[in-house]
């Protein structure tokens, strides 16, 4: 009997027997539970047997698990149960700063973690010696988030066979792809190449793919989004280009094949590597593919070199605000246009009807920043604009040169939050923090001092309000909406 069988019986054995009956009558018919495992088969079990709401959550320790118990025998950990919408399955480490280790038994085969359910959250986690890192089949509204992935010998993560509206976030993938398999270790790959659509279902739509960092030692491309994928979100990602092979075709950060894809707000460098030719590639493998994706607000390091920003091999793309930071000059190449990046209104996630602007539309100096009934004037409308690494600066679309900043760069609870002129202080530099993966509640962390968020003043929703910054406390007035206008 376990601990908290222990518990339970311990409390439960002198319960009336009328009380019991009544209990039951009005207990629910599905249960969930928190178990803490601790070895590699409490964890297979743990997986095989996990309902909705469940949390397992395992201790830091190395776990290689065994394929032959894992109840599927490509695979050393294997998770086909599904959660619901409000009751998700969570996996997690006990200690996040001291993460589990899921291993494989060797790189020639076999997958670590093979996801086949829905509306499972993995977090705090490391994944690593096996010939692939992570594979969703068939899997739905999965999150993963502040996992580790490395030392594969093939592509570390893959949503693949009808996988859809997943999210990998916060993560950090890099060592992927052994000798003689560099080009096949993508850090991310969507969906299948066409050759194999008669083994799996290259339906992959609406995954996202955002706040990672992907490098050094990724063989393959940094992400691969196949042919016959929709709308698969990149943003906020850095990608370390060291180690990037060249091999079966491996020589940009992102590959896209597919169609509505949206690469915006990465970072990507070089770093000397000279199999890298161009940061994003776009190709047309199969008719009707490859057409129509955007990327706007990306900035890369190809060390002056003569390669683009995006280079249109074959398809489509729209482009707009991609930056090179260094001396080279290229920036776009092939079947490109140029679009407008929306607007956006910030807006508290609690009152909706309000919108961040500067007190009185002034953006004087140093003039507070407040929440007003949403209105269509420019003081109203935002730009996230690129700050390099997964952060971003709050630029009024009006007046390109301010951005929302902290007071003095004061980083205490209820500091005002000001309008200040453009500079590359750490206190007017921002990182979006999506504490709902996909409600879209963005948090607005501070640079300076990772501690701080934005906050609407005491949490109360009326005219002038101001803004303030405050430690995080998963408070609705540290959540914001971000609407294009």
């Amino acid at each position: 009997m376990s601990d908290i069988q222990s518990q339970l019986h311990s409390k439960n054995r002198f319960f009336h027997p009328v009380f019991v009956i009544a209990w039951l009558c009005l207990a629910p018919t599905a249960w969930s539970s928190t178990l803490l495992v601790d070895s590699a088969s409490e964890i297979q079990n743990a997986l095989q047997n996990a309902s909705p709401g469940d949390e397992i959550v395992i201790a830091p320790g190395t776990y290689e698990g065994n394929t032959s118990t894992s109840g599927y025998s490509g695979a050393h950990f294997f998770a086909d149960a599904s959660g619901t919408a409000s009751s998700r399955i969570v996996v997690r480490s006990e200690d996040p700063d001291n993460p589990a280790v899921l291993e494989g038994s060797s790189l020639s085969s076999k997958i670590v973690l093979h996801i086949k359910g829905d509306y499972w959250d993995f977090k705090n986690l490391a994944v690593t010696h096996a010939q692939k890192g992570i594979i969703l089949d068939g899997a739905n509204y999965n999150l993963l988030e502040s996992v580790e992935v490395f030392d594969t010998r093939d592509e570390g993560v893959h949503f693949r066979d009808a996988s859809s509206n997943n999210v990998i976030q916060n993560s950090y993938i890099h060592d992927t792809g052994a000798p003689g398999r560099e080009g096949y270790g993508e850090g991310i790959y969507v969906g299948t190449a066409s050759s194999q659509w008669d083994k799996y279902d290259e339906n992959c739509h609406d995954n996202v793919i955002r706040s990672n960092r992907i490098g050094p030692g990724v063989g393959g491309e940094h992400i691969d989004i196949k042919e016959g994928t929709l709308r698969t979100i990149v943003e906020y990602n850095t990608f370390n280009g060291t180690g990037i092979s060249g091999e079966h075709y491996a020589d940009s950060f992102i590959d896209v094949k597919g169609n509505d894809a949206i690469i915006r707000y990465n970072t990507g460098y070089r770093n000397g590597n000279s199999e890298i030719n161009d940061a994003f590639d776009v190709f047309s493998i199969v008719s009707g593919w490859g057409i129509n994706n955007q990327f706007s607000q990306n900035i890369v390091d190809l060390d002056g070199t003569s390669g683009y920003v995006v280079n249109v091999n074959s398809g489509s793309a729209q482009v707009a605000e991609n930056y090179r930071d260094d001396a080279g000059t290229n920036l776009y190449s092939g079947n490109y246009s140029s679009y407008t990046i929306p607007d956006l209104y910030l807006k508290p996630k609690s009152a909706q009807s309000y919108c961040v602007t500067p007190q009185n539309g002034d953006f004087s100096q140093n003039n507070t920043m407040v929440i007003y009934q949403c209105g269509a004037s420019d003081d109203f409308k935002w730009h996230l604009v690129n700050a390099k690494d997964g952060h971003v600066k709050i630029t009024n679309a009006g007046n390109p040169t301010k951005n929302i900043k902290v007071y003095q760069g004061i980083l205490q609870n209820n500091e005002d939050a000001v309008i200040y002129e453009d500079q590359d202080y750490h206190s007017q530099i921002w990182e979006p923090v999506y504490v709902d993966a996909w409600q879209e509640h963005v948090a607005f962390r501070n640079r300076s001092d990772s501690s701080f968020y934005l906050k609407v003043y005491n949490g109360v929703f009326s005219n002038d309000q101001k803004l303030v910054i405050y430690e995080w406390n998963d408070w609705g007035s540290q959540k914001f909406i971000m609407d294009e206008y």
